[in-house]
């Protein structure tokens, strides 16, 4: 059988819209039937029938799979919904001219060798030669050497002509001799002509490589499409036109041939791409030509051609209104945006101070101002608006009027005219001077205050009208005088009369009302509830006095001796706590310090004593323990009227225990001793000492070391003690 690659793995199929064929699935059966036939993920599982591919297989996002055919198929291409893509039937037979396709090249997988700095390495495979005469089969895998002249046969030189160079591009060819069918592996500074060993008419180049400036390998690599898809090149052509030179050179375009390339210049209208000089192809995006600003300066672009053109399949810098973009470069700072369907987002220029958008349904909006825009708000075209059937709800703003000077003929035709809604009258000469209310609208509020410091003032329905106030006659004053200081407020409850509108003066909110039902509250002192009547407060709480409550009257303030029984802690200075139990897990005790260590005798300390830098003593206090260390050493002793057994003394506090301690101690006597050395520590019952002792047979309880055991020189009686005792 003949092992072939249906699809090399970064080419890939396209739907009927030109978009990868994402998730479509790939059957594979008996040539002519529809028993399902495996398929292989690589040449050497086709070749031992090995680890079959699923049947169907899946394409990933870019329709793309790697699928090793072992022999003739039928071959069925669907989308993820199972509709039929494409069919072929007999795919892989080999007709009875038993040539290859002029751009055929399977397998020649092109590495780096165990030497990576010298070897490539080429996998077996099959490709048509360049002058599309006859095919070229390399039935092994071969590695061929950089660093050697050309020589038959695997891990051999391969190089053409010369010496291996630095920083060269170098181009690998299988070649092949007629006479005897011997294929190998040729390396060449030469992309399209190598120097050909005897007897070796037919190439096909299969591979490129580059040297370092040590003249080793920096990487090699398949031809066609691999170069293709993992290489950016720079594109050396004008606006609009991109064009690359990628190496090696492909003879033609064909479908699926995938190019990256870094865009010198921004697109300004629909662009096209040119690979190798094999003329220019529209660059297109979901099938649609690139618009203006689509590709930008110095933007890596990767496109695949579809057989007419070259389809973008990195998304536009400018993204379209159908792909969730706006469609534009730019838009106007400030511009308000309108949208257009499907065509580019638009945007107006910034608005005018005072400019309104009006829209009238239809078409786009427009922007009005003045005249133009209250017509079309509905409110008249001047400077004053008319507002038709207006219902306001809710708080309004009310009119004021301040400084009104009153009419002084103390008549309705003399008074003083309100036109606000709020009046304060500033000048009444005389008593009556007066002021004539505006004609009476249902529901409308005036309200007039008298500011004058002396006359009183008198208010007349509005001059002509024949409105009433509070009933009365047209046109008849007030009788109801308004005193200098005062304010009153006027309701018209129809069109023809005004009504007085009084409240009485609020002087105290009540409990009830949500007040407090008092007028002053003692600053700081706290207030009680007293239900529905009045707030109290209680003085002001003396130093230390607490508020204590008996569960039925007022709370009262209390403090010492008082505050104490109703705390239950007795009445002295001297608390008493009954019951009250202290645990390890209600009380913790911790203190940790340092003290000085006394050596003295236990009846009459000696007359002097001084110690060296060893002296010292720290203790850490944990609940009813004592944990103590000290050292101790003299420098001089002055015995004088000391008597009684040798005590070291100045322990941090005084032992609880009825009974002496012994537990517990260990005295570690270093030196300096004149007679008994001691070995263990008593601590008194009754202060801070602790009695030195020694043993003289071990057998017997210890002695108390005695002043003649201690040696009054310098650097003496040095001893250290460790150990732990019960606390008072």
């Amino acid at each position: 059988m003949t092992i072939t690659l249906y699809m090399p793995p970064a080419v890939g199929l396209f739907d009927s819209s030109g978009d990868p064929l994402s998730g479509g699935l790939v059957n594979t059966y008996v040539s002519g039937t529809t028993d399902a036939k495996n398929s292989y993920p690589t040449q050497d599982d086709a070749a031992a029938q090995t680890n079959a591919n699923a049947n169907p297989v899946v394409l990933n996002a870019r329709g793309q799979a790697q699928i090793w055919l072992d022999g003739v198929y039928k071959i069925v291409v669907t989308d993820s919904a199972g509709s039929t893509i494409q069919t072929v039937d007999e795919y892989g037979l080999v007709t009875d001219a038993d040539v290859f396709d002029k751009e055929y090249l399977q397998g020649l997988e092109v590495t780096l060798d165990t030497d990576t700095d010298h070897d490539v390495n080429v996998t077996a495979g099959e490709a048509r030669d360049v002058s599309d005469t006859s095919d070229i089969i390399l039935t092994g895998e071969i590695t061929k050497r950089v660093d050697a002249t050309w020589a038959v046969g695997d891990d051999n030189g391969g190089l053409d002509t010369g010496t291996v160079g630095a920083t060269s591009i170098y181009y690998i060819w299988l070649i092949q001799r007629s006479d005897t069918d011997v294929e190998d592996v040729l390396i060449s500074l030469s992309a399209t002509a190598p120097t050909m060993p005897t007897s070796y008419d037919k190439k096909r180049l299969i591979g490129v490589g580059k040297t370092d400036g040590s003249s080793n390998w920096t990487f090699v690599s398949k031809a066609g499409w691999t170069d293709y898809h993992n290489c950016i090149f720079p594109d050396s052509a004008t606006t609009d036109a991109y064009a690359v030179a990628p190496q090696p050179v492909h003879a033609q375009y064909f479908t699926g041939m995938r190019v990256r390339f870094r865009a010198a210049t921004l697109n300004t209208a629909a662009a096209t791409l040119n690979v190798n000089g094999l003329g220019a192809k529209a660059l297109e995006y979901n099938g649609d030509a690139v618009v203006t600003g689509d590709i930008i300066a110095n933007q890596i672009v990767e496109a695949e051609y579809d057989g007419t053109a070259f389809q973008m399949l990195t998304p536009p810098n400018i993204l379209d209104v159908a792909q969730g973009g706006s469609g534009v470069a730019s838009l106007t700072d400030g511009g308000v945006l309108l949208g257009s369907g499907t065509g580019d987002i638009t945007a107006f220029g910034v608005l005018s101070d005072s400019n309104f958008l009006v829209g009238d349904g239809t078409t786009d909006p427009v922007a009005e101002t003045g005249d133009t825009a209250r017509i079309s708000m509905g409110v008249g075209s001047t400077d004053s608006p008319t507002f038709t059937g207006l219902t306001t709800t809710g708080h309004t703003q009310r009119s004021l009027a301040t400084s009104i000077t009153a009419g002084t003929t103390q008549t309705m035709a003399g008074a003083t005219a309100l036109t606000k809604d709020i009046n304060i009258v500033t000048a009444v000469g005389s008593d009556d001077d007066g002021v004539a209310l505006p004609t009476a609208v249902a529901g409308k509020e005036i309200t007039i205050k008298n500011s004058d410091s002396a006359q009183r003032l008198q208010v007349w329905p509005g001059n002509g009208f024949s409105d009433t106030i509070d009933g009365g006659s047209a046109n008849a004053v007030d009788s109801n005088k308004l005193a200098a200081g005062d304010e009153r407020t006027y309701v018209a409850d129809g069109s023809t009369n005004w009504v007085t509108k009084t409240n009485a003066a609020i002087t105290t909110l009540a409990v009830a009302n949500g007040g407090t039902g008092a007028t002053s509250l003692t600053d700081g002192g706290v207030l009680l509830g007293s239900g529905t009547n009045a707030i109290t407060a209680m003085g002001v709480l003396a130093d230390s006095t607490m508020i204590v409550g008996d569960g039925s009257t007022d709370p009262v303030a209390e403090s010492g001796a008082t505050l104490r029984t109703s705390i239950g802690v007795g009445t002295g200075d001297t608390l008493t706590l009954a019951g009250l139990i202290f645990d390890d897990e209600t009380l913790d005790i911790y203190d940790e310090g340092t003290f000085s260590p006394v050596l003295r005798p236990y009846s009459t300390e000696f007359d002097s004593v001084t110690y060296d830098a060893l002296r010292a003593g720290r203790y850490v206090i944990i609940g009813h323990i004592c944990h103590f260390e000290w050292t101790i050493r003299t420098d001089a002793i002055t015995a004088g009227s000391g008597s009684g057994d040798m005590n070291v003394g100045g322990l941090p506090v005084a032992p609880g225990a009825a009974t002496n301690q012994y537990n517990g101690f260990y005295v570690d006597s270093t030196s300096g001793f004149a007679g008994e050395f001691p070995v263990t520590y008593r601590v008194h019952s009754t202060n801070t000492l602790g009695a030195l002792l020694y043993n003289a047979d071990h057998t017997t309880a210890p002695s108390a070391v005695v002043i003649a055991d201690i040696d009054t020189g310098a650097n003496k009686n040095w001893c250290t003690c460790q150990g732990s005792y019960i606390t008072a």
